[in-house]
């Protein structure tokens, strides 16, 4: 039986985050039924990036909580389950902890099948795409990825893992490689053939497009605090100690602050964005340009790339960045999906749902 094509198609979010997983299947039609996610900066750029506020009880707050007063809110059920939930515990980039989380984060997969199970057979999502890090398939050497699937398999999903990288999937030169995890009720096919109604996914790669420059994302007025000032008391220290690979900064390349070396990026993309970047910490992605001339004496030429630039590098139009710090910029843009790479998912499961549901 066809889906009625006058019908809408629906999907949820939860670890929402700032909506681009929501977002790509708006973009395709779907109507987002509800989002979630706990924190308060996100909730606000939820709004400006998604346009309005789909978040359960217009605030943000644990899926534990809401796990615990299910009945209190009208959730209702939808066509596609989506989620970004937490990548720290199964990431290079953290501890590593999985399931074993020091601080909770690995119980969130778990809360994730408790909301599912609050509905009813009938009524629970008929397709489930969740986004975490490339590390997730092989961590722990593999008994993450087979308690995800025990866990799904238990409430009848079945499919598969996909390794899609921004820069091959779409014309943006992000070197952004995420694991999608795409599930479908009694989808058992999907799991042991390469067939089936999502074949077209991993095919997405083979069809690369021309990149476009890098310096096509990048703000033509930028403030004198994303410059490196090198004799800058605060920062001279710091800045003596990272080695340049070849003794310069070339305009045409990004680099990245690992620990006390910089780190070029030959294909002159941008490097994977995190959500440490730009608060000193390790991963900051480094341009040289000449727009930091202007600042007379200073001659400034070296600096990060600005929270706006971030956004960009993930396909996103710019929107209100105002009242929000740039460390939790940061953060929400390290965090985030791909947003034309995720709309290619969408449309594929689109067809799927409307041929077969």
């Amino acid at each position: 039986m066809k889906t009625n094509n006058q019908s809408k198609l629906t999907v949820g979010g939860l670890f929402s985050g700032i909506g681009g997983l929501e977002l790509a299947f708006q973009n395709n039609g779907f109507k987002i039924a509800w989002a979630n996610d706990i924190d308060q900066f996100t909730h606000q750029v939820y709004q400006r990036v998604v346009g309005s506020d789909h978040y359960i009880g217009k605030k943000p707050m644990s899926l534990e909580y809401i796990n615990e007063h299910f009945k209190e809110f009208d959730i209702q059920p939808v066509d596609v389950l989506v989620a970004g939930f937490p990548c720290q515990p199964f990431s290079n980039a953290g501890y590593r902890e999985g399931f074993d989380d020091r601080e909770g984060r690995g119980n969130c997969f778990n809360w994730m099948m408790d909301f599912i199970d609050h509905f009813s057979k009938k009524n629970q999502p008929k397709v489930l795409l969740f986004e975490n890090v490339k590390n997730i398939e092989n961590h722990d050497k593999g008994r993450t990825k087979a308690i995800i699937e025990k866990e799904l398999e238990k409430r009848d999903y079945f499919g598969k893992f996909y390794h899609l990288n921004t820069s091959k999937v779409t014309d943006i030169p992000h070197n952004r490689e995420r694991v999608f995890m795409l599930y479908t009720k009694k989808g058992d096919e999907l799991q042991h053939s390469d067939l089936g109604p999502f074949s077209e996914i991993p095919k997405l790669e083979k069809n690369s497009e021309k990149k476009r420059n890098f310096r096509e994302f990048l703000e033509k007025n930028v403030t004198k605090e994303s410059y490196y000032i090198h004799y800058d008391e605060r920062t001279s220290d710091w800045w003596n100690t990272l080695r340049f690979p070849d003794g310069k900064v070339k305009e045409d390349s990004i680099y990245q602050v690992r620990r006390v070396y910089l780190r070029k990026n030959k294909k002159q993309e941008c490097p994977t964005l995190v959500a440490s970047m730009g608060t000193g910490g390790h991963n900051v992605p480094i341009i040289k340009d000449q727009i930091g001339i202007r600042y007379n004496r200073l001659k400034l030429t070296t600096r990060k790339l600005t929270p706006r630039e971030c956004f960009r590098f993930h396909g996103y139009k710019d929107f209100d960045l105002s009242d929000i710090s740039d460390a939790q910029l940061y953060k929400m843009a390290g965090n985030t999906v791909t947003l034309p790479l995720v709309e290619k998912i969408a449309k594929i499961v689109k067809g799927y749902l409307i041929e077969n549901i």
